[in-house]
């Protein structure tokens, strides 16, 4: 069994797996809806680029 275990790759174990950006990759900070990063969601969310999103009024 440990042969076995040993012959698997290294990035097939979902504790190494890290969720990402699907833009830029970035590992933080994670928007999770959308699968993007903060930073990319309001710089398209700011230019009309996402759907069903605009800045609250009041």
């Amino acid at each position: 069994a440990q042969k076995e275990i040993e012959a698997l790759p290294t990035d097939s174990c979902t504790t190494k797996l890290h969720k990402r950006c699907i833009l830029t990759s970035r590992p933080r900070g994670r928007y999770r809806k959308f699968r993007m990063s903060r930073i990319i969601w309001r710089h398209l969310a700011d230019y009309n680029q996402i759907s069903g999103v605009e800045r609250a009024m009041w």
